[in-house]
């Protein structure tokens, strides 16, 4: 079923596969840029157009059936002329046109993970129902570079192959990814890839930093999704046990729900800790970014 609105679609690309894998070789070529080809500016603003398009889309998504009014922040960009150009070098036996984050989005709320899995459908099911390919690469249960953990959404038009990528992350894995790379800023860019320094001290930092770190928002995540399908299962039980109360006697009946009022006030005690533990965790990883950014700001400053 197509949906009633849509924003407007990026135009056709206007150049062929062909173009645009020679344009991919001028950007990692020290040579002139040869005459007649596009520039790297027109492509990038045909990339912009879909960044765009896929911005737009996701705004007017209606999402509520799944976070309800939870925030959303939602970003978009292309690849500048460096990031293109060093991806571009490290998979050298991929052309530009089938390079999948040239035009990226980033979607990213305060949300559990059974809810981060509801958006993904969501919109999974919007874009194809347009006539896009969407292709979904989960992170969650198979870490990328780092331990990177989120879900990615790989968009392409059937039409032309025009391709986006949207990163679909929970607050504490969007905070975590934020840290990781200011570190890459401070220890370098090859970090984010599964490389490590050559410095000792530095290499032992961030392995360290990559499995504490990523322990702790996992088992946050974890545990926070347990506790509510447990909550779902137990209401369930909850409504059987009310039918089959009205068969006990009088005393029999209120010792029993008492009981069930204590489970139900522990349980929601408990979730109230992961809740308070999944906030600290998250204010503990903003601190870690504003340090850093300061002490690269610094570190700038100085040089």
């Amino acid at each position: 079923m197509i949906p009633a609105w849509s924003p407007k679609e990026p135009s056709q690309c206007p150049w062929s596969r062909n173009t645009l894998r020679k344009v991919g070789k001028a950007l990692t070529s020290d040579e002139p840029w040869p005459e007649g080809l596009p520039t790297f500016e027109d492509v990038s603003l045909w990339y912009q157009e879909i960044v765009g398009f896929v911005q737009a889309t996701l705004y007017h998504l209606d999402l509520s059936s799944v976070i309800g009014d939870i925030e959303v922040t939602i970003n978009g960009r292309t690849k500048t002329h460096g990031t293109l150009k060093e991806k571009l070098i490290r998979e050298k036996s991929v052309p530009l046109h089938n390079i999948q984050d040239v035009a990226g989005v980033r979607f990213e709320a305060d949300m559990t993970l059974s809810q981060q899995s509801g958006v993904v459908t969501q919109i999974g099911d919007h874009f194809r129902a347009i006539g896009w390919r969407a292709n979904t690469k989960d992170y969650r249960t198979e870490p990328g570079h780092a331990n990177y953990r989120a879900v990615h959404i790989r968009l392409e038009r059937e039409s032309d192959k025009a391709r986006a990528e949207i990163q679909i992350r929970t607050r504490l894995q969007g905070l975590w990814a934020n840290v990781y790379e200011k570190l890459a800023d401070a220890f370098g860019r090859e970090i984010r890839y599964g490389l490590l320094p050559d410095d000792a001290e530095q290499r032992e930092l961030i392995i360290d930093w990559q499995d504490k770190s990523l322990d702790i928002v996992f088992e946050a995540e974890a545990s926070e999704e347990i506790i509510e399908l447990a909550g779902k299962q137990i209401l369930e039980l909850d409504k059987e046990l009310q039918s089959e109360l009205i068969k006990l006697g009088f005393y029999e009946r209120n010792e029993i729900t008492e009981r069930l009022d204590q489970d139900r006030l522990k349980r929601e005690t408990y979730k109230q800790n992961l809740m308070e533990q999944r906030i600290e965790i998250g204010n503990a990883l903003e601190e870690v970014f504003d340090t850093l950014s300061g002490l690269l700001s610094r570190q700038e400053g100085k040089e």
